[in-house]
């Protein structure tokens, strides 16, 4: 049928992927666009495989292109993921320590703000309290004293009212 005619029938065992994770055994040899071309490039952008002619058209701003010989060979391509991550993972332990340490720090230190401001919020309490009984003072000190002037006026008047009489 000229409908499949560039259809790849690839074995079940040879159905196979790499580490990229895309399966390039099973990548037809004819372009799926110009079926009278060869696959050569394979587009890990837009996940594909391309003939030439796609590759000047449909893929010229594409940047992750590699041919398909080199992308079969890079069977070792993650080689050294494991030592990766494992200085990403020792890495991510020592932020997560540094946060923890950053925590209880702050922690600390808002509860020491908060003893602080308890202390001054009861000093400043004590002071007006100490200053609300020195104005309370003073003013009966003064009251007195006006009263025993207003007194001592009081019994002149008196005194000179009886004073008048006579």
């Amino acid at each position: 049928m000229k409908l499949l005619s560039a259809h790849a029938v690839v074995d079940f065992k040879e159905y196979g992927s790499n580490a990229t994770g895309i399966d390039l055994n099973g990548i037809s040899k004819h372009c799926h666009f110009h079926p009278s071309k060869e696959t050569e490039i394979f587009c890990f952008r837009h996940r594909e495989s391309c003939c030439v002619l796609c590759l000047s058209t449909k893929h010229r701003r594409c940047t992750g292109l590699k041919s398909i010989e080199d992308a079969l060979s890079e069977d070792n391509i993650y080689e050294d993921l494991p030592e990766i991550l494992g200085k990403v993972k020792d890495a991510t332990i020592k932020v997560q320590k540094e946060k923890e340490q950053h925590k209880s720090d702050f922690i600390t230190k808002t509860e020491i703000v908060e003893e602080e401001a308890a202390k001054f919020t009861e000093m400043t309490k004590c002071n007006i309290d100490n200053l609300f009984k020195q104005l309370k003072n003073q003013l009966h000190i003064f009251r007195d004293e006006q009263n025993t002037e207003l007194n001592v006026c009081l019994r002149l008047l008196e005194q000179f009212d009886k004073s008048l009489e006579h």
